[in-house]
C-alpha cells in the first residue's frame, strides 16, 4: 500500500493534470469557435458575391437580348403598326422558350408616349405606365439603355429597357418607343443550387398591397415568396427561425443544422426591394482550418499532460535508484517528443535523443563547453522568456509560475527556433533534480501568427480589415482617455463606385480598390491606422492629431485621388468625413459623427471633405 505522503502527491498530480486539461480545453475551444465563426463569415461574403455576380450576368444577358430584338423592331413604327408589333413579340417569346434556355422571359413594347403597345404574357395593352414607372420616366426624358430590378403586380423581376428609333422621311432618326425584356429570379435560384445553396426570394413587405396578381399568394410576415417552385419545408424552416432575424442580420444566422444569410436586392435608385435568403446545411461545410487546428491542439494538450506524468514519475525516483534505472530513464527520455534535459543543481546530467539531434550529435560535455549554458542562446522575442525576468532568472521564474505557458526563442546555427518550456523540480535527498522539456513549436507559432494576420487583414487590399480597426480603435480610445491625447477619425467613400463595377466589371473594381488603398497608405504616417471598413468605404484613425491636422490630411488624400489616373476608369473621386474625439464621445458616437460628416459630403455634391 502506498504511503500517505505518496498518496497526497498522486492526488496533487491528478489535480494538476485535470487543471491543465481543463484550461487547455477552454483555450483551444475558444480558438476553435473563432475559426468556426470566421469560416461562416467568409461563406457569407462568398454567397453575396455569387448572387451579385449572377444578377449582373442575368442583366447583361437581358440587355444583349433587348438590343438584338430592338434591331428587329426598329423597322416598325409602333403607333402605325401596333398589331404587327404585338404579334411579333408573341412569336419571339415563343421561339425563345422553344429554342433557348430562356424559359421565363417576357417582352413588353411601350410607345414614345409611355403607353403599353403590347405584352407577350397578356392581350392587355393601351394603359399609361408613366405615372407608376420611374424608370420609364427617365427613359422618355433621356432615351438610353436602362437595367433595373422592380416589383410589379406579379412579383419582383429583372428588366432591361432599350429605346427604339425609326428613320423618317427626312432621313432623321426619331424616338419610336421602348422594348422591355423582363425575367424572373428563378434562373438565379437554380444556378445557386450547384453550390449546394437553397434560395428563397422575398419581396419587401412594403409592396404587399401592390402585389395584387401574385403567382402563388405565399407570404411570410407580409414578405412575398417570389420563387416559381415553392419548397414549403424550407419556407417553414425560415419562418420558425424568424424571417426578419435573418433579413436584418449584419452577417449570418445559424441554427443547429443550417447556415442562413440574406443579401438585399436593390433597384435602380439603390432602394432595397427584395431579399435573397440563402440556406446551406452545416454538414456540407468542410471547415478544413478548424479540423487542422483541433488536431494540433489535441496533440499539444496530450503532449503537455504526458510530460507532467513523466515528471511525476521521475520526481519520486530515489537517489540510489538513479544508476540502476539509467537505461530505463534513457528510453523514456528518447521516446519523448522534443528536447528533454535532467538537471542536478541546475546543471544538465542527462539529455534525450532530441537534445543531441538539435545540437548536431555532439557529446554533452562538448556542447556545454561550447555554449556554456543553454540560456546563452536565448534571444529576445515578444511573448518569450528573457534570461532575466524582472529581478530573477528565467529558470526561477518558470518554477514559480508552473501553470503559465512559457516559451523561449533559441538562436543556433543561424536559425531561430521557438520552444515551449516545461520545468519540474524533483527532490532527491539533499540535491534538487529538475526535468526540463523543450518542444519545438516554431511551425505552430508561425501558423498562429499567420492566422492572426489573416483574421485582421483585408484579403483584397492587404490593409487592415474591420476587425483589426475595431481592435486598434479600442486601444487608441483608451490611450487617448488615459493621457488626454488628441484622436481624430477620417471616414471616406468612393463616389459612384457601383458605376465602376457596372461599367467595367468587378475585377476592375477590385483593382481600383487595391490601387486606391496603396495611394492612401503612402500618404499616412506610420502611427495612423488605416483599414477597409466595408465595400468601398475606408477608415483612418489618427492618434495625437487634432481636427485641423486631420482635415489637412483628408484634403491631401482627396486631391491625390482626384489627380490620379485609375486605368481604365481614369477619373475617380472620394468623399470624406472628419471628426475629433470629444469628452462626451464614446466609440459608437465617435464613429457616428464621422459617418454624419461623410453623409454631409455626399449630399453636398461629393468629392469634398466635411467636418463634424
Amino acid at each position: 500500500m502506498l504511503g500517505q505522503h505518496k498518496l497526497i502527491y498522486i492526488l496533487l498530480t491528478l489535480c494538476t493534470v485535470l487543471l491543465v486539461w481543463y484550461t487547455g480545453n477552454n483555450y483551444f475551444d475558444h480558438q476553435a469557435k473563432q475559426l468556426y465563426r470566421d469560416s461562416l463569415v467568409k461563406e457569407q461574403k462568398i454567397v453575396k458575391d455569387q448572387i451579385n455576380e449572377a444578377i449582373a450576368q442575368k442583366q447583361e444577358s437581358l440587355m444583349a437580348m433587348a438590343i438584338t430584338l430592338s434591331e428587329s423592331l426598329d423597322l416598325i413604327e409602333l403607333d402605325r403598326h401596333a398589331d404587327q408589333s404585338r404579334e411579333m413579340i408573341k412569336t419571339l417569346t415563343k421561339k425563345l422558350k422553344e429554342y433557348t434556355l430562356y424559359k421565363n422571359i417576357w417582352i413588353q413594347l411601350i410607345n414614345k408616349d409611355g403607353i403599353s403597345a403590347g405584352r407577350s404574357w397578356t392581350p392587355k395593352y393601351g394603359d399609361n405606365l408613366i405615372q407608376i414607372r420611374r424608370d420609364l420616366q427617365q427613359m422618355l426624358k433621356q432615351p438610353r439603355p436602362i437595367e433595373n430590378i422592380s416589383v410589379g403586380k406579379f412579383s419582383v423581376s429583372l428588366k432591361a429597357m432599350i429605346p427604339m428609333f425609326k428613320t423618317g422621311d427626312d432621313k432623321k432618326k426619331k424616338f419610336n418607343g421602348v422594348i422591355e425584356i423582363i425575367a424572373h429570379f428563378n434562373s438565379i435560384v437554380n444556378a445557386l443550387k450547384k453550390y449546394q445553396y437553397q434560395t428563397l426570394i422575398f419581396v419587401d413587405k412594403s409592396y404587399k398591397k401592390q402585389l395584387t396578381r401574385t403567382l402563388n399568394n405565399t407570404f411570410v410576415d407580409d414578405y412575398y415568396v417570389a420563387n416559381f417552385i415553392l419548397d414549403q419545408k424550407l419556407i417553414e424552416q425560415v419562418n420558425q427561425l424568424g424571417l426578419e432575424k435573418i433579413l436584418y442580420s449584419s452577417s449570418y444566422v445559424e441554427d443547429r443544422a443550417h447556415f442562413y444569410t440574406s443579401i438585399p436586392i436593390k433597384n435602380l435608385a439603390q432602394n432595397t426591394i427584395a431579399y435573397a435568403v440563402v440556406v446551406k446545411p452545416l454538414n456540407l461545410f468542410e471547415f478544413t482550418e478548424l479540423h487542422n487546428f483541433t488536431q494540433n491542439a489535441q496533440i499539444i494538450l496530450a503532449s503537455l499532460i504526458l510530460l507532467i506524468i513523466i515528471g511525476f514519475i521521475i520526481f519520486y525516483w530515489r537517489q540510489h535508484e538513479i544508476t540502476k534505472q539509467k537505461n530505463y530513464f534513457k528510453q523514456v527520455l528518447d521516446s519523448s517528443p522534443g528536447i528533454m534535459v535532467i538537471l542536478q543543481e541546475k546543471k544538465p546530467i542527462e539529455v534525450n535523443r532530441g537534445f543531441y539531434d538539435f545540437f548536431n550529435n555532439q557529446s554533452l560535455p562538448e556542447i556545454m563547453n561550447r555554449i556554456g549554458c543553454i540560456d546563452n542562446l536565448f534571444i529576445d522575442n515578444e511573448g518569450c522568456l528573457s534570461r532575466i525576468m524582472g529581478k530573477q532568472s528565467w529558470f526561477d521564474y518558470v518554477l514559480e509560475h508552473p501553470l503559465e505557458h512559457h516559451k523561449i526563442t533559441i538562436h543556433y546555427m543561424d536559425k531561430n527556433s521557438i520552444f515551449s518550456v516545461n520545468l519540474n523540480r524533483v527532490y532527491q535527498d539533499s540535491s534538487d533534480f529538475y526535468i526540463m522539456s523543450l518542444n519545438d513549436i516554431s511551425q505552430l507559432e508561425h501558423y498562429k501568427n499567420e492566422l492572426e494576420h489573416l483574421s485582421q487583414t483585408d484579403s483584397l487590399t492587404s490593409i487592415g480589415n474591420r476587425y483589426y480597426f475595431e481592435k486598434r480603435l479600442q486601444e487608441e480610445f483608451d490611450r487617448s482617455r488615459r493621457y488626454h491625447h488628441s484622436l481624430s477619425l477620417i471616414l471616406l467613400d468612393i463616389d459612384f463606385f457601383k458605376r465602376i463595377n457596372d461599367t467595367h466589371g468587378h475585377d476592375i473594381g477590385d483593382i481600383v480598390l487595391k490601387e486606391l488603398s496603396h495611394i492612401i497608405k503612402d500618404l499616412l504616417r506610420r502611427s495612423d491606422i488605416f483599414a477597409r471598413y466595408g465595400g468601398e468605404e475606408f477608415i483612418i484613425l489618427m492618434p495625437e492629431s487634432n481636427i485641423v491636422e486631420s482635415e489637412m490630411t483628408a484634403e491631401r488624400i482627396r486631391k491625390n485621388i482626384e489627380q490620379h489616373s485609375f486605368l481604365p476608369v481614369k477619373s475617380l473621386t472620394i468623399s470624406l468625413g472628419v471628426t475629433q474625439l470629444t469628452k462626451e464621445d464614446d466609440i459608437k458616437s465617435f464613429i457616428k459623427r464621422a459617418d454624419q460628416a461623410l453623409y454631409a459630403a455626399k449630399n453636398n455634391g461629393r468629392n469634398q471633405v466635411m467636418i463634424d
